[in-house]
Parts: structure tokens; sequence; C-alpha cells
């Protein structure tokens, strides 16, 4: 089974596409619940289920940088399912919002966290390194 890092070291880390990819658009529900206050839906404008979900938001960017900057594929794996979690309220809350039809944005939403739960199952259920860390470098 592969892993989820490409074969090569930027800045002597290893690059996870995925993480990066999820990073950045987590950081997009960070900045549209808690910066900008323009949720899609109506059901997360201004509430605390918005300021909620825009907190674990940050708490998983934190994660998934912190795991990144760190070579720590523990933190890369609360990262990961944390984002899973904020994907999945936000899917929610965008589903059953009455006011305007997101039916795209919520199947978005979805589409992260089945992605978000498969990179956990590859981090977590795969095998040994095949890119040394800088650490382990000689």
């Amino acid at each position: 089974m592969s892993r989820t890092e490409l074969p090569w070291l930027f800045l002597g880390h290893r690059v996870r596409p995925y993480s990066l990819a999820v990073t950045c658009s987590t950081s997009v529900v960070v900045w549209q619940l808690l910066i900008l206050r323009n949720p899609p839906g109506d059901l997360l404008d201004n509430g605390v289920p918005g300021h909620l979900i825009g907190a674990v938001a940050i708490v998983a960017v934190l994660a998934l940088v912190v795991g990144f900057w760190r070579d720590s594929d523990q933190m890369m794996q609360v990262g990961l399912l944390l984002t899973s979690g904020v994907w999945f309220a936000r899917f929610v809350y965008t589903a059953l919002d009455p006011g305007i039809f997101t039916g795209g944005s919520a199947l978005l939403s979805l589409s992260w966290v089945i992605a978000s739960v498969g990179a956990f199952m590859l981090e977590h259920f795969t095998g040994a390194d095949p890119v040394p860390r800088r650490r382990d470098r000689v």
C-alpha cells in the first residue's frame, strides 16, 4: 500500500499534497466563519455552531501545520480527523439550511469528509516511511 506523501522533501519535510489541500480549504472555512462571518446559508450566521466549527477548524489547521513542520505523523492524523469533523459539520448545516439551495456546497463538503477520512486511514494503516525525514539523514 502506498503512503500519502510525495517521494521528495520540501525544506527538509515530507510533502503530503492532500494535507496541504485540506489545510488550505479548511483555512477558507475559518476565514468564512470567523473573519468574514459570511458562511454559506443562514444556519451558521453569527451563531454558536458557526463559531464552534470555526474554532475546531483553527485547531485542525494548526495541527496539520505543526504536524508538517515537526514531521509528526500523529499530529497530521489528528489534523485529518479534525478536518473531517469540520467538513462533516459544514455538510450537515449546509444540507439542512432552508434559506437557500446549498446542495452543491453540501456535496463538496461531503467530498472533503470522504477524502479526509481516507487520508487518515492511509496515514494510520500504512507501513514504513519511503522518504527519510531530515533528522533521519546522515
